[in-house]
């Protein structure tokens, strides 16, 4: 490993000069002979441009034996970011409360999503036709609990100094926060969709309601018990009415 190089702020100009992408040739394979010219169709976010640049520059820079210049490259325009990660493991009632917040929306896709006993009250009932694995793992999981179980994610990973704020969390399914993992949206091209009305879709709550009235033995389930709770305290608090139900599966707002 490269001993940390010290910071020269007289060189900061030169290597600028090297890599920006405003130069009519760029040093490095990655830019030589790319004139600015024939970089207009170019559809990389500038600060992917700068980067790619950057290393180019600084692979050249180390092809020439020039280390300890590229070591200093490196730490001036592309700086590796540490951030310590903290976050807490939110309860049944907190991810609820973001999950009705948001109308049961997958914000990443804009995908409606189910009340999470749903699938596993499913699962108990109709047993290998719809399996479920307490490990999620994917050949034995049916693909429903990827796609419609809610969970919560970081919009701005924590990963890269993102905070464990509500602000910062939205709902999404197990499989956009899988393919989302410490990436931000920009860098995967996704938006982020407006959250939905509880009026319109709440999750099939309203379903599972009736059902667990009819079928009171299923809360002996500690996994759908949990729920059960959080569900109860949302609606005390006044997060959901007691007789919410969706309306139609078509018409949540995108």
């Amino acid at each position: 490993m490269s001993p940390k190089i010290p910071y020269n702020p007289q060189r900061k100009n030169f290597f600028r000069a090297k890599t920006t992408t405003d130069d009519v040739e760029l040093d490095g394979p990655c830019g030589r002979g790319r004139r600015k010219e024939d970089r207009n169709h170019d559809t990389e976010p500038k600060e992917d441009s700068r980067l790619l640049a950057t290393i180019g520059t600084a692979f050249a820079m180390i092809g020439r034996g020039e280390t300890s210049e590229a070591g200093e490259l490196i730490q001036i325009e592309a700086p590796h970011q540490h951030h310590a990660i903290s976050k807490r493991k939110m309860t049944d009632y907190e991810k609820l409360c973001i999950y009705l917040r948001d109308g049961f929306i997958d914000r990443y896709s804009g995908t409606q999503l189910l009340f999470p006993p749903i699938l596993r009250i499913i699962s108990s009932s109709l047993g290998t036709a719809f399996p479920f694995q307490k490990n999620w793992r994917m050949s034995e999981c049916h693909i429903a609990y990827w796609k419609l179980v809610p969970t919560y994610d970081h919009i701005k990973p924590i990963a890269a100094g993102g905070k464990d704020i509500e602000e910062n969390i939205v709902t999404t399914s197990q499989l956009k926060n899988s393919a989302k993992s410490n990436f931000e949206l920009t860098d995967l091209g996704w938006r982020l969709h407006e959250p939905g009305l509880l009026e319109v879709w709440d999750g099939m709550i309203g379903e599972y309601r009736t059902h667990i009235g009819r079928n009171p033995d299923i809360l002996r389930d500690t996994y759908v018990r949990s729920w059960d709770r959080a569900l109860s305290r949302c609606t005390e608090e006044g997060r959901i009415q007691e007789g919410c139900g969706h309306l139609t599966s078509s018409s949540t707002p995108r």
